[in-house]
């Protein structure tokens, strides 16, 4: 069994504590879950093979706990974006070869961090990010930089954030973007040829302690005091792009 998984049982075990703490995180805040898990789990596995594991989990957390968030999505919001950024993930693909992968992502990271100090100053809805036009740039944004460097999502939460007031509607729109981003991510890995017996395997494992990481998330979201859930969300977003600096300096 052991064998087939790739793994022994000590990197097994940190596996699965990694795997609840990325879950836990996502279920509270609705999103953040990727790249926790790209980050710990890259010290045992090799990233080719976390990418599709990682955007299936994506995808089971956010069915996991869509009854509860169906209500809350600003779908109207949330199709301008979606369609901005199907629209320029194409052109961050003929980007892909004219620019650096890790030079748009520290850009990028630089760019949510001055986002994070603005909002966490002011954490309140911001009249700049209201209304269709707001809402497809930062589509526009968010599918270059999936296109050209996989961080597409950062940008499209951090938009989130300003523009949506409301704790629950935030994180039930973060949730549905990310929902919509993994399946097409995943979809691609597949072609790409990503996904083999060893992976299935592993997701079957994995799916265990990322689940029940969520759903103990989502208990504690369900208690959460509004302004602090919204503080939370920036400094995590804050997180989110010194991991990718570091990851950037260190590669």
């Amino acid at each position: 069994m052991m064998e087939a998984i790739g793994l022994s049982p000590a990197e097994l075990a940190y596996c699965a504590a990694a795997l609840f703490v990325a879950g836990f995180v996502r279920g509270y805040s609705g999103f953040g879950f990727s790249a926790l898990v790209m980050t710990s789990l890259a010290l045992v596995i090799p990233p080719v093979q976390i990418v599709p594991i990682t955007l299936v989990l994506e995808v089971l957390a956010t069915l996991v706990l869509y009854r509860g968030i169906r209500g809350y999505v600003a779908w109207r919001l949330l199709i301008w974006v979606l369609l901005a950024a199907a629209m320029a993930t194409p052109l961050g693909l003929v980007f892909l070869s004219q620019l650096s992968p890790d030079v748009v992502r520290m850009v990028l990271a630089v760019f949510i961090l001055g986002a994070c100090v603005f909002l966490w100053r002011g954490a309140s809805h911001h009249r700049w990010a209201r209304g269709a036009v707001p809402a497809f740039l930062a589509g526009i944004v968010s599918g270059i930089a999936n296109g050209v460097a996989a961080v597409g999502g950062l940008p499209a939460v951090i938009f989130l954030v300003a523009a949506i007031p409301n704790a629950a509607a935030f994180r039930a729109t973060a949730m549905a973007y990310l929902l919509l981003l993994n399946v097409y991510g995943f979809s691609a890995t597949v072609i790409a040829g990503l996904v083999d017996g060893q992976v299935l395997l592993r997701l079957a494992l994995f799916a265990i302690p990322a689940l029940l990481g969520v759903m103990a998330g989502n208990r504690h979201f369900l208690n959460a005091n509004p302004d602090s859930f919204r503080r939370f969300a920036i400094g995590l977003l804050a997180v989110l792009a010194m991991i990718v600096m570091l990851k950037v300096l260190l590669a």
